[in-house]
């Protein structure tokens, strides 16, 4: 039995798969088993793997018909043994130290601890370094200014850069949604994080995450915004239930609404009107806004429900083109 179980769905990554599991073979802390979920590969990924299993006890091959990297993280969760989980992706590549690291910090009485990441954009080699001052959680109420913190510069919602008891994964049956492509692993951290007491973000650049400019632009699901929403009452109820502030959330369903928005601005004519018309016509979103605008304390989000966020398709459309460009000059500053 290892100490750390690391879970790598593969689904035809030949081009950096290699790299990943050698990611892990070279870690500077040696007590894990690398647990690689080949999720239906029908390139060369699964010979690229299978080739390091007669030199590495340690390395556990599972082939599965596709299924989703969820449902491929749940089955590497069961067959796992460590005492603590991480997770990785098949086109990324860990820093030496970071099991060490993280193990570090874990056996300080922490639940959870998150690491740093820097961002690499394939085709023009920039990056992006991204992390915040280290901080730890003590108790239940300080739940709050993890998420929040975290959230503020992209750290909370991936599974990749933190790692996890498997006590507690496995007494509170916390699993990966596997009926969507959209916000399982966001889902899966609120699940984790509402049955702990102590974490820690440790300040270190530990976690190499490789993206396409393509990939700065996320592709368009139907079903998302409902996706989000549902997400968003689980967030919603962890604060209600630990009696948070609710301005965050509000925020979180108002800020959702905008993103939705500049993304449909990206589509096809036909396809635009369509998703505007869906846009306008989903009731449990003018719902929740209608609820927002009166129990918020927040005049700018009572501005912008009344100003973006209505049913007129018109300025709906107009207002879509508007957060495009303005989502295309933060992430040109920000990222590129």
């Amino acid at each position: 039995m290892s100490e750390i179980s690391i879970v790598l769905p593969v689904y035809n990554s030949e081009k950096s798969i290699e790299n990943t599991i050698k990611s892990v073979i070279n870690q500077t802390y040696k007590d894990f088993e690398l647990i690689i979920v080949d999720d239906g590969s029908n390139d060369g990924s699964s010979d690229i793997c299978k080739s390091f299993l007669k030199d590495y006890k340690n390395i556990k091959y599972i082939k599965i018909k596709n299924s989703g990297v969820g449902q491929a993280r749940n089955i590497g969760i069961s067959k796992a043994t460590g005492k603590y989980i991480m997770f990785l992706d098949s086109d990324d590549i860990y820093v030496e130290n970071i099991l060490e690291s993280l193990i570090k910090e874990m056996k300080n009485e922490n639940d959870l601890v998150v690491c740093g990441y820097k961002r690499i954009i394939l085709e023009n080699g920039r990056y992006r370094d991204t992390t915040v001052s280290k901080f730890r959680i003590n108790n239940k109420q300080e739940i709050k200014l993890f998420i929040e913190n975290l959230q503020k510069k992209c750290l909370f919602n991936q599974v990749w850069n933190k790692i996890y008891r498997r006590k507690i994964i496995i007494d509170n049956k916390i699993k990966f949604d596997t009926t969507t492509s959209t916000g399982e692993d966001y889902k899966f951290n609120l699940d984790y994080i509402k049955n702990i007491n102590t974490a820690t973000f440790l300040n270190e650049i530990l976690y190499i995450y490789y993206s396409s400019r393509e990939g700065l632009n996320l592709k368009y699901t139907s079903n998302k915004l409902e996706m989000n929403f549902l997400n968003l009452e689980v967030l919603q109820n962890l604060y209600e239930i630990n009696n948070f502030n609710l301005e965050y959330v509000y925020r979180q369903y108002i800020l959702t609404c905008l993103s939705r928005l500049s993304e449909i601005s990206l589509l096809k004519k036909e396809v635009k009107n369509k998703e505007i018309d869906k846009f306008c016509n989903y009731k449990k979103m003018y719902e929740k806004l209608e609820g927002i605008k009166m129990n918020t304390r927040s005049l700018l989000n009572k501005i912008i429900i009344v100003m973006y966020l209505n049913k007129n398709k018109h300025i709906i459309n107009l207002n879509s083109n508007i957060l495009r460009i303005l989502k295309k000059i933060y992430r040109r500053i920000n990222i590129e």
